[in-house]
C-alpha cells in the first residue's frame, strides 16, 4: 500500500524509501521459488511425502500459509541438499570410509553438522 501512495504523488514523497522487512523478503522468496517450481512435480513430491496437505498446496506455493511455506521449503531443502551430496559421493568415487566426517554430513546436512565437522 505505501508503494502505491508514493507512486501516485511522486512529488509529494520524492525522498520517501519504502523498505520491506524480513518477513515481506521472505515471502517474495518463497513466492519465487513457488512460481519457479510451478508444473515440475514439486508440489506432487510435497504432498505425497506428508509435508502438506493436498488442499493448501497452492496457498503454500503462493505464500499464502507463512508458516507452512517455511516449513515445506526448509524440508525440501534439507532432501536436496542430502541429494546432490550423494550424487557427489556417487561421481567422483568417494570412498565414504576414508572420511568420517563425509558420512555424517551425508547423514543429516545440516549447518550444526558443518560447525561440527
Amino acid at each position: 500500500m505505501a508503494l502505491s501512495v508514493v507512486w501516485h504523488r511522486p512529488d509529494e514523497f520524492q525522498n520517501v524509501t519504502v523498505h520491506l522487512g524480513a518477513f515481506h523478503t521472505i515471502c517474495a522468496f518463497m513466492g519465487a521459488i513457488g512460481k519457479m517450481m510451478g508444473g515440475s512435480d514439486y508440489e506432487e513430491v510435497i504432498i505425497h511425502s506428508g509435508i502438506c496437505a493436498s488442499g493448501s498446496i497452492d496457498q503454500v506455493m503462493n505464500r499464502k500459509h507463512f508458516n507452512c511455506a517455511l516449513r515445506v521449503h526448509q524440508r525440501m531443502l534439507a532432501v536436496v541438499e542430502r541429494l546432490l551430496l550423494q550424487v557427489f559421493v556417487k561421481q567422483k568415487h568417494v570412498d565414504k570410509a576414508l572420511f568420517p566426517e563425509l558420512s555424517k554430513l551425508a547423514e543429516s546436512p545440516e549447518s550444526g553438522c558443518l560447525k561440527v565437522v
